[in-house]
């Protein structure tokens, strides 16, 4: 191992010549030392032992020993052992291997591969790759037939790498979602994100990506859940039958269901009278079929209801009965009456 020809230092000037790093004749890599980085790296045949300087940026990167006039901290690289160790704050020494010295914070990485095997250190510890953290499963409660607003938080995160305290070293957070098929679409990107999603259950990715492109990936489990029924409104016309003229009279009633997440249908259930048909000694005309045109188990809103009571009872009640279903298949029932009076009130008006 050992340093090309043309790679100098003037200690005066803190200038260096440009020059080329080798191993065993095999060259390496190149040093610019205008502007003190290392600037092409050349793949090496496994058994060979790479040492390369992966950093954060222009204040973090790893320089020769002996570029700088400050003092720093320096590492040296075991050539047997293939392990970096700190060795101090001198700057003017090469043990064994060849030394380097770390410019900015101490929280980047050395990387080197000895037989094929990469090894990652920082300040002598073991560094690896970031940590995704999607967060907790969620049950959101659905609020449009679009779905409901979804935050999704990777926070929790973390990177062996990062300045402590930080999450510094995680360039990236991209959110995905997997499909029945196992596709994923790109939902978005970002620290803390909010989606919309539809009703129903959502595989989410979470991926983050550090300073050295080595990502990580977190499943986290959306469900948007209607866990409320729909609301339904009825109106009648008319609410009143009169006179009690034994006629079969056009009933038309409206039916208005709400949901939050859309709405199935409505059904007519059934439409009951207090009164039987032609009930004997009743004197209500004698008549059958009081009850006519429905379609029960459809969305009839059209019927038709005789006008007609008992002579000698309190008046007659129709019943209509409706249900109404939402997406979810949650239910809610509701009725609504039509009146056949026995004696219209004087301050009643017909219909």
């Amino acid at each position: 191992m050992g340093l090309a020809e043309g790679l100098g230092e003037n200690h005066a000037t803190g200038l260096f010549f440009t020059g080329v790093l080798t191993l065993g004749g095999t060259h390496l890599w190149d040093i610019d030392t205008r502007l003190r980085r290392i600037t092409t790296v050349t793949a090496i045949q496994p058994g060979d032992l790479r040492l390369g300087a992966i950093s954060r940026g222009p204040d973090q990167t790893l320089y020769a020993l002996g570029l700088e006039e400050q003092a720093g901290r320096l590492y040296t690289i075991d050539e047997e052992t293939g392990q970096a160790l700190e060795i101090g704050d001198s700057g003017d020494r090469l043990l064994r291997g060849l030394a380097w010295r770390l410019a900015g914070p101490l929280n980047s990485c050395l990387s080197f591969v000895r037989d094929a095997e990469e090894v990652l250190t920082v300040n002598g510890s073991a560094c690896g790759p970031p940590m995704a953290r999607a967060g907790r499963d969620q049950v959101v409660e659905c609020a449009s037939a679009a779905g409901s607003p979804v935050q999704l938080d990777g926070t929790a995160s973390s990177d062996p790498n990062s300045t402590p305290g930080t999450r510094d070293d995680i360039v990236s957070y991209e959110w995905w979602e997997i499909d029945a098929s196992g596709d994923r679409r790109q939902l978005g990107a970002g620290e803390k994100l909010t989606v919309t999603l539809p009703r129903g259950s959502h595989r989410v990715i979470l991926r983050v990506t550090d300073t050295f492109g080595t990502m990580n990936e977190d499943e986290v489990s959306i469900t948007i859940a209607d866990t409320t029924p729909p609301h339904l409104t009825l109106g009648v016309s008319p609410s009143m039958l009169w006179p009690p003229n034994h006629a079969l009279v056009p009933v038309d009633i409206t039916a208005v269901a709400t949901d939050s997440c859309g709405v199935a249908g409505v059904t007519l259930m059934n439409v009951t009278s207090s009164e039987a048909d032609d009930a004997t000694g009743t004197g209500d005309g004698s008549t059958t079929g009081d009850i006519a045109g429905t379609e029960v188990g459809s969305a009839d809103t059209h019927i038709l209801l005789r006008a007609e009571r008992a002579a000698g009872g309190s008046g007659r009640v129709y019943v209509i009965h409706y249900m109404a279903r939402d997406e979810a298949g949650l239910t809610v029932e509701n009725t609504v009456e039509v009146l056949v009076p026995h004696d219209k009130d004087e301050t009643s008006t017909s219909p």
